[in-house]
């Protein structure tokens, strides 16, 4: 049998992808609600203690772990800075809201969204390497793997029609994070 015969549009790998990895557009970050913080288990009684792993000092909440801890918030900071990025909030929600309304190019707005999701992924990972395998990880450490994963996944994916003032606002982001480390060789045949 053949299942194109009954699919109105010819199949495409492509399509595949873009079924399993929704644009940042329409991704709901209302998850962050119902993620499973140390809050949320101490209230179903899972676990007894619901203190912050970061900071020891406050609850563990999805509100707490995003951005209110001085450990995310830190994080938060250093990779605002590196974008140059002057969104004083530092709600999720809000974030995302400049963002969106944000008088920027549609590539800033994606690199900028993109790397609050990687702030949120390697907050969450780090939190969880301190729960199962007591992994303690400095600020600077996650910001240095932020910063590594947006530039690696933005060259990957690099939009064929670039504005040059966009080319240059991130060849600029890659030269502030390489400062003090070798400049990738090669770079510049991405991107021109």
């Amino acid at each position: 049998m053949n299942i194109q015969q009954n699919a109105a549009v010819p199949y495409r790998i492509s399509n595949g992808y873009k079924a399993l990895c929704p644009s940042q557009s329409i991704v709901n970050w209302s998850h962050e609600v119902r993620l499973k913080a140390r809050e949320r288990l101490h209230r179903l009684n899972i676990i007894e203690e619901d203190s912050c792993l970061f900071c020891r000092n406050q609850i563990e909440s999805s509100k707490h772990l995003f951005f209110l801890c001085s450990f995310s918030h830190n994080c938060l900071s250093k990779v605002k800075e590196w974008l140059n990025w002057r969104a004083e909030t530092t709600d999720l929600n809000r974030l995302l809201r400049w963002i969106k309304r944000a008088k920027s190019s549609s590539f800033r707005k994606v690199v900028i969204t993109v790397a609050v999701a990687a702030v949120v992924y390697h907050i969450w990972q780090v939190r969880n390497g301190i729960l199962w395998n007591s992994d303690a990880i400095s600020v600077k450490q996650v910001v240095r793997k932020i910063k590594e994963d947006r530039k690696n996944r933005t060259l990957c994916f690099w939009p064929s029609k670039t504005k040059p003032i966009d080319r240059e606002w991130f060849l600029n982001l890659k030269t502030r994070s390489c400062a003090n480390q070798e400049t990738i060789s090669g770079f510049g045949l991405f991107l021109f």
